[in-house]
């Protein structure tokens, strides 16, 4: 999905969350609106790792293109992606309240990530587990 629906999705959860959960607070709630889509970082580090570019604009229209010429280019790995990143900040707010915020916000927009990848048949194109990525056999992807 790209940047601005993150942020247009993300701007309507957190209305909600204001209007429904005023208690929140206006600084948690923002915790939840910026991680809904700031974790998309990992894509620029994707492309930056792969193609040895720091050009945002590039990076944006690289991964663009693939969406739009529906390729197969596996294995394409986003760290914050990952179940193991999920679970991470879910261990970490067991411990820190602030990071219930963040896993809030990540899990909402993961989970928007999903629906729009099974929506566009596209569910095959991304890895969601670190472990398996980082045993997998690359070479036969490219």
């Amino acid at each position: 999905m790209y940047p601005k629906y993150h942020i247009i999705i993300g701007a309507i959860l957190s209305t909600i969350l204001l209007v429904f959960y005023p208690s929140l607070g206006i600084f948690p709630i923002t915790i939840i609106f910026l991680s809904s889509f700031i974790f998309d970082i990992d894509h620029y580090l994707f492309y930056l790792k792969r193609e040895k570019n720091f050009n945002l604009k590039k990076a944006y229209y690289w991964h663009k293109k693939f969406r739009e010429e529906n390729k197969f280019h596996k294995p394409l790995i986003h760290i914050f992606h990952t179940i193991e990143f999920h679970v991470l900040l879910l261990t970490l707010a067991f411990y820190f309240s602030f990071f219930k915020y963040i896993f809030t916000g990540v899990l909402f927009h993961s989970l928007v990530d999903l629906l729009d990848l099974i929506y566009a048949k596209r569910v095959h194109v991304r890895e969601y587990f670190l472990i398996r990525y980082l045993i997998r056999d690359k070479k036969k992807y490219f």
